[in-house]
């Protein structure tokens, strides 16, 4: 009787991934991907309405449910606000982010998080670096000499 293979480490899938110029919509809906010179195309039926711009795809294996799923990313036109009278007036600064105000309604950002982080961060690098810098370096020549 053979023994059940198991891996040692579960693998690791990479997508596969075709960006804008490998990839066509077709007119009955179907996405062509160019697999190479010289190589049949792989097709796939899906529901994007004729005209879309798609921009990349990747073929991503799914360990959870145990199956290959295909993400499309498509371009899509942002939708034009008609211009109005009203205005907005933005304050960038050090101890508030940015505050924000429309004469009616003022919005306050406050930094404070963001510059904790920073300071948290310039801590850690400040023992970390006097750590190293009581650390006796060694070279080999200083062995070779004794």
């Amino acid at each position: 009787m053979l023994a059940e293979y198991t891996p040692l480490r579960t693998p690791k899938y990479r997508p596969l991934i075709w960006k804008s110029q490998t990839v066509k919509l077709l007119k009955d809906r179907t996405i062509r991907l160019s697999m190479g010179n010289g190589r049949t195309p792989f097709c796939v039926l899906s529901t994007l309405p004729r005209g879309t711009g798609i921009r990349r795809v990747e073929l991503v294996y799914d360990k959870a449910l145990d199956e290959f799923r295909l993400h499309v990313a498509v371009s899509v036109k942002a939708a034009s606000a008609e211009p109005g009278n009203k205005a907005a007036g933005v304050n960038l600064g050090a101890i508030h982010s940015m505050v924000v105000t429309d004469g009616k309604e003022t919005i306050i950002y406050n930094g404070g998080e963001l510059n904790s982080k920073l300071c948290y961060r310039n801590k850690k690098l400040a023992e970390f670096s006097h750590k190293l810098s009581r650390k006796k370096r060694s070279c080999s020549t200083s062995r070779l000499s004794s």
